[in-house]
Formats: structure tokens, C-alpha cells, sequence
């Protein structure tokens, strides 16, 4: 074996050099993968922790015991309300209370912001009698009004205290207050959501006879929802002539959302045939339909592979519709071009242009010509390149970078060279992506004097200077090529160049320089990235691991992997991969510590 290595247990170590080297970040090592555990407990040298990690440690000692107020402090205000605040961001809401009221017993009740977050926060707390208790306190010192009771019936409603929230209606109105539709829609909605829609409604007449509150749209929402649940699709109608006759016309905007939503519920409910023909009675109504039904619609048909239905939606949605918005647009080209229907998402956006006058979008156009391209359909690439041509809409750098990595990766070399070369003649110059994505596609189709031409022409026609990412390409082309040498020049000339190498830019050469079996320079390389201050990750370790045990170090790999274990630096699965590959090689058993 070429090496001067006599054993790999002797200098396997070296790949621990990252948790002992003084300027490296132990933090992106050990957060992989991420775990509780992950912080060393072994080895002096592991004693110091990432500042990340330390800050993580002090927030919890910080909300696990905060310190008690001297005697001094009780009689300081600030820092009464500076302890009150710690109190409620930590979520020690019982404790909070208590402070509060002796706050109040001294008189030093703090604002009013921090009284409501404290009742808001007191809604996750089961037993509602410490909100009350808070409200007591509120009014023994006359800062109530109906914000607090509204606050207070929203949270116990939040926490479902159905019937204290009816005791505190009781508690707003014996104190003056006379509530408005907020509390209304807070006990509606519970209710809704127990199915209780008996139980809603009387609520709601309550409200409507004893406080003269007239229920707005969020209310019939919670209705409609629950009714559709509960009593089917043709109470819906009833809840809408209502709505009607308290004053909410067909033009209202929040029609529109109310319609949405019915949709989504019949949807939820995978009632697809009554939300079709629901929309299809809207505008016997003379509520026209909205984008957002029928986009809520087709995208249930589409997901139960009913495509005629599908369809038929469509149809009804471009003959219906009296408006489209773009961003409607976005959305439903994108749910067709994912579904396979690439006919109906270009017509979808020829007829956006023809009868809405809407200006040809280049993110739909962009998704719909990525769709063609991995299908290799470069005519309908064309055409579509065209018609957004004839529209006054040029294709941006981006379409033709990924136009070019779709035909490379299809292998279409002369297409791709020709949309290159065209790029120019409509005004958008290649970029370093677009040298990038066409030399790693020539090379990998087996144009490697292309490729290098390709090169060429990126530094002196184009005056393009190489970064890190094409170095790394070319590191990466010619290490599958075995051309590990080539790769470390390409390193030397990022060096000359001051492009600094990556992570990706020493994994290529460790890949390659292992698979070569040539571990005392992966070695030698490894050492040289600690150095400079690149910091491995879990490929690198992965690496060298492999080609240690391909060099036949089973000794040392096995130490090292029972120390990367204990340290979870990598994942418990690979472990088992890596010990499984050393006892299929050796065909001896494993212990902890080495094979025997």
C-alpha cells in the first residue's frame, strides 16, 4: 500500500482535530444531528461550548428561577415592573398574579398593556378563577372597561370556558358595559366548533334582542361553516338570505371571502359536487363568482384524479369570470403545470391576455416553460418563447439559464449552445450560472473540448471572472475523471487568484484523492483546511472514514467511529452503514473500542 501511514489508529485522531483546534466553531459540528446530547462530556480539551449554545443555557436558567425581590426592591416600581415582565415572558403566569396583587396592595399596578397580556396569557392556565381573580383585581382599582370584558370572554372562550364566558357577559353588563358583536363572535365560534350550532343561534338572537347587536359576516361565517357540517349544504342558503336582509349586499367585498370559505368547507368535507353546483347557483343570485372558488375547487379535483371535472372547472372559470387577477394566474398555471395539464395552463394564460388584458406574466410563463422542459418539449418551448416575444415580454436571464440546464441535462448539446448563443441577440448576457450550468452540462454529456471552449470564451470574450462555484465545477468534472492531480492545480489557481476554496471545494478533492486510496495526502489536505479555517462538515467526515476503510485502516476507523458515535457528530444510521461495511471486510465481530 503507497503510504508512509504505518497505522491509521496512530493518526485517525486527526479527524478529530476540529473539536480541539482553538479558532474552530464547535457548534456546526455538534449540531449534527441535532440533539440534546450532542455537547461532549469526555476529554478536558471539549470543556469550552459555542456562544450560541451558551446563550441557550443562560435563557433557560434565566426562566427557570428567576431571583425573588429583595425588601429593597418591593418598594421600587421599575423594578417591580421589570420583574412582572420577566415573569410573563418566561410564562409563569401564576406567579405573575401573585406579584401583581401585591403591586396592588402597595399601589403600584403596572399600565395597562401588561394587565392584558397577563389576561391573555392567564387563558392557557385550566382553571379560569385566576382570570377572574385578575378582573376583580381590575376593577377593586376602577381600570375596567369593555375591552378587558371582551378581552376575558375571548380568552376563556380560547380556553373553553363556555359557560364563565356567559358569567362574565353577565359580570360586562351588571358593571354597565353593554357588549358588542366581539364577544358575540368569541362564544359563536366555540360553540360552532362543539358542533353546537343550536346552541349558536340562540346566541346570537340573544345578542340581537337583549344588546340590539346585529351579527356581521365573521358571525354568519362561524354559522355557515358549522351548518354545512351539521345540516348539509342547502342550509347554507338560509344563513345567506339572512345575511341579506341584515344589510349585507352582493357587492360587499367580504361576500367574496364568505364564498371562499364556503367552498373551502364543502371541499374539506370532500363535497365536491355541491361546491360545483354551488357556484354554479351564484350567479342565478346575482353574486358572481370569484377566482379563488374555483381555484380552491379545481385544486380538490385535481388531487382526486378527477381530470374531467377538472375540466369542466376550468371551462366555467374562464367563461364566468369577470375578472382575474395575476396573482390567480400564478396559482392555477402552477397547480396545472404540476398535474401534468400543460395544455390547459397555456391556455389558461393566452386567454388571461386576450379577455382579462392582463400583461403575459413572467413567473406563470417561467413555470410553464421549466414544465415543457421536462417533458423535452423544446417546440413547445418555442412557441411559448414566441408569444411572449409578439407580447412585448422578453425572457430574463433566469428563463434562459434554466432552458439551458433542462436541454443539457436532456442531453440536447446543440439546442442548448444555440439558446446560448441567442441570449445576446435579445439583449440578456450570459451571467456566471448560465457558464456554469452549460460547461457542467457539456461536460457531463461528453463535451469536454466543447466544455473547455466554453471556459475559454466565459474569461475573455465575455470578461467574466471564476468564482468559487465554477471552481468548484471544474473540480467536480474532472474528479469523476479520476484526475485528482488536475483538481489540486485548479486549487492552486484559486489560491493565485485569491478566490478563497470552500467546504465543496476540499469534500471534491478528499472524494477524490480516497477513492484513489492516496490517504496520506487526504490526510495532509485535511490538515491544511483546519488551518485555514474551513470548517468540515459531516460529508467531509463520511469522506475520509470511507477511504480509510477502502485503504484497509479497519483498526483506526473502527476507534475513530466508536469516538464520532459518542460525540454524534454523525448520524446513528451511517454509523451502522460504516460498522456493517467493516464487518462484511473483516468478518469479525465488533466491540466498542475496535474489532477483535
Amino acid at each position: 500500500m503507497a503510504t508512509t501511514l504505518s497505522d491509521f489508529s496512530t493518526t485517525s485522531l486527526r479527524l478529530l482535530r476540529p473539536l480541539h483546534f482553538p479558532t474552530f466553531n464547535h457548534s456546526s459540528i455538534l449540531s449534527f444531528p441535532k440533539s440534546s446530547s450532542s455537547k461532549p462530556t469526555s476529554s478536558s480539551s471539549l470543556h469550552s461550548t459555542s456562544r450560541s449554545h451558551t446563550e441557550i443555557e443562560r435563557n433557560e436558567e434565566k426562566h427557570a428561577s428567576l431571583p425573588a425581590l429583595t425588601s429593597d426592591e418591593t418598594h421600587d416600581v421599575s423594578r417591580q415592573t421589570e420583574r412582572l415582565r420577566q415573569l410573563i415572558n418566561s410564562g409563569k403566569y401564576i406567579e405573575c398574579l401573585k406579584l401583581l396583587k401585591s403591586m396592588s396592595a402597595m399601589g403600584n399596578l403596572p399600565d395597562q398593556h401588561l394587565c392584558f397580556l397577563l389576561l391573555k396569557g392567564l387563558s392557557e392556565v385550566p382553571d379560569p378563577d385566576s382570570t377572574f381573580s385578575l378582573v376583580e383585581l381590575l376593577e377593586a382599582e376602577g381600570r375596567q372597561d369593555k375591552h378587558v370584558y371582551n378581552l376575558l370572554i375571548g380568552c376563556l372562550c380560547k380556553a373553553g370556558h363556555v359557560v364563565r364566558a356567559f358569567e362574565a357577559l353577565g359580570r360586562m353588563r351588571s358593571r354597565g358595559f353593554y357588549p358588542k358583536i366581539s364577544p358575540c363572535n368569541s362564544i359563536v365560534k366555540i360553540l360552532c366548533e362543539y358542533r353546537m350550532l343550536n346552541a349558536a343561534l340562540a346566541t346570537v338572537e340573544h345578542f340581537r334582542t337583549h344588546y340590539r347587536c346585529k351579527p356581521n359576516w365573521v358571525t354568519y361565517c362561524n354559522l355557515i361553516e358549522c351548518a354545512i357540517v351539521t345540516r348539509g349544504v342547502e342550509a347554507v342558503q338560509v344563513y345567506l338570505d339572512q345575511m341579506a336582509r341584515d344589510g349585507y349586499r352582493p357587492d360587499n367585498v367580504n361576500m367574496e371571502i364568505m364564498h371562499s370559505r364556503i367552498i373551502h368547507n364543502l371541499c374539506r368535507l370532500r363535497k365536491v359536487d355541491e361546491a360545483l353546483e354551488f357556484i354554479r347557483q351564484l350567479p342565478l343570485e346575482g353574486l358572481g363568482p370569484h377566482a379563488t372558488s374555483y381555484i380552491t375547487l379545481l385544486k380538490l379535483f385535481l388531487i382526486l384524479g378527477k381530470e374531467r371535472d377538472a375540466d369542466s372547472v376550468i371551462d366555467e372559470m374562464l367563461t364566468r369570470l369577470q375578472s382575474l387577477e395575476r396573482s390567480h394566474l400564478r396559482t392555477t398555471v402552477k397547480m396545472l403545470c404540476f398535474h401534468g395539464l400543460l395544455r390547459r395552463a397555456r391556455e389558461m394564460i393566452e386567454v388571461a391576455v386576450a379577455k382579462f388584458s392582463l400583461d403575459v406574466d413572467m413567473l406563470s410563463c417561467s413555470v410553464l416553460i421549466s414544465a415543457y422542459l421536462e417533458d423535452d418539449r423544446i417546440d413547445l418551448v418555442i412557441e411559448l418563447i414566441q408569444f411572449m416575444i409578439s407580447n412585448q415580454l422578453f425572457p430574463n436571464v433566469i428563463i434562459y439559464n434554466n432552458m439551458i440546464s433542462s436541454l443539457c441535462k436532456n442531453g440536447h448539446n446543440k439546442e442548448a449552445i444555440e439558446v446560448f448563443l441567442k441570449m445576446k441577440d435579445f439583449g440578456v448576457p450570459p451571467n456566471n450560472a448560465t457558464y456554469n450550468r452549460i460547461i457542467g452540462g457539456l461536460w457531463s454529456n461528453g463535451e469536454k473540448k466543447l466544455a473547455v471552449k466554453m471556459l475559454e470564451r466565459m474569461v475573455k470574450e465575455d470578461d467574466l471572472y471564476l468564482n468559487v462555484i465554477t471552481y468548484n465545477l471544474i473540480m467536480t468534472c474532472l474528479s469523476k475523471e479520476g484526475m485528482v492531480d488536475e483538481c489540486l492545480q485548479v486549487m492552486h489557481v484559486m489560491e493565485t487568484n485569491k478566490v478563497d476554496a470552500n467546504i465543496i471545494s476540499y469534500n471534491t478533492i478528499l472524494l477524490g484523492l480516497c477513492k484513489a486510496a492516496r490517504m496520506e495526502e487526504a490526510m495532509w489536505l485535511f490538515e491544511e483546511m483546519l488551518e485555514k479555517g474551513c470548517e468540515p462538515d459531516w460529508q467531509t467526515y463520511r469522506i475520509i472514514l470511507k477511504g480509510a476503510i477502502l485503504a484497509g485502516y479497519i483498526a483506526g476507523v473502527a476507534h475513530l467511529l466508536t469516538e464520532l458515535d459518542k460525540r454524534k457528530i454523525l448520524s446513528k444510521n451511517y454509523i451502522k452503514c460504516l460498522k456493517d461495511d467493516l464487518l462484511y471486510r473483516t468478518n469479525d465481530r465488533w466491540i466498542e473500542g475496535g474489532v477483535m
